[in-house]
């Protein structure tokens, strides 16, 4: 006897089939959107410009500070790097390793809020330009 729960097999497995994969896209998605930018970062302070760029952050953010008498202005951009770029690697193998991305994320959410508390030390408003950031315009 076929009734509305077997006749409609086949469909609820094709559905679910599709939800799985839907759901795998999902995440390669969200992984590349975390960890292109973690190694376009990591990279980049590896260069001249970034390394005078993070100048103000690391003298002016007291739980950073200890970054120049430990690494030197050269050295502690490139540890930074360095922790950016092992964490994208943990992420990456977050595919293969629950350990790995769960590694990566405590990682990863630390440096976040580091990197986001440095607003809270430096100034926002900009006399010289009469406002935030300038209110000509």
């Amino acid at each position: 006897m076929i009734t509305s729960r077997t006749a409609n097999a086949p469909f609820a497995a094709r559905i679910n089939q599709a939800g799985c994969h839907l759901t795998a896209v999902g995440r390669a998605v969200t992984l590349l959107g975390v960890v292109l930018p973690l190694l376009l970062i990591g990279i980049l302070k590896f260069t001249a410009i970034e390394i005078e760029a993070l100048r103000p952050f690391i003298e002016n953010t007291p739980w950073l500070a200890w970054l120049y008498p430990a690494f030197g202005p050269a050295g502690a951009s490139y540890f930074l790097g360095v922790v950016e770029l092992v964490t994208a690697l943990l992420l990456i193998a977050s595919v293969r390793s629950v350990w790995a991305g769960l590694v990566g994320g405590a990682i990863g959410s630390v440096t976040f809020a580091l990197t986001s508390s440095t607003m809270l030390t430096l100034p926002i408003w900009e006399r010289d330009l009469e406002g935030f950031p300038s209110s000509t315009g």
